[in-house]
C-alpha cells in the first residue's frame, strides 16, 4: 500500500513480554512512548509491512498484537498509528529507551 507522497508514523507501546511494563523512550528529557517513521502508507494489520520499523528499534522480533488508532490526513500525506506489540523475548533497552 505505498505512496510515495505519504509517510507513517507509528506509535508503538510495547509490552513487556513477562512484566507489567511498557518500553519508553526519552525524548528532550521527556518518557514518551518510542516512534518509528516510513515511506508511503501501510496496512497496520499486517506485521510484515509495520514490524520491520521496530525490529531495528529493538533489536530483537517482536509480534502485532493490535492496531489501536490509525488516523490518516490525506493534505498532509501523513499516516499515523498507534500500535500494540510484545517483544518475543525480553530485550535489553537500547540507548535512549527506558
Amino acid at each position: 500500500m505505498s505512496d510515495d507522497r505519504w509517510r507513517t508514523r507509528l506509535r508503538w507501546v510495547v509490552v513487556h513480554p513477562h512484566d507489567p511494563a511498557v518500553l519508553l523512550a526519552r525524548r528532550d528529557g521527556v518518557l514518551t512512548l518510542p516512534e518509528t517513521e516510513r515511506p508511503g502508507q501501510v496496512w497496520t494489520a499486517d506485521p510484515a509491512e509495520v514490524l520491520p520499523t521496530l525490529g531495528e528499534l529493538l533489536g530483537a522480533d517482536a509480534l502485532l498484537l493490535d492496531c489501536l488508532d490509525d488516523h490518516q490526513d490525506p493534505a498532509a500525506g501523513v499516516q499515523r498509528a498507534t500500535l500494540l506489540a510484545v517483544p518475543r523475548e525480553a530485550p535489553a533497552p537500547a540507548q535512549g529507551m527506558a
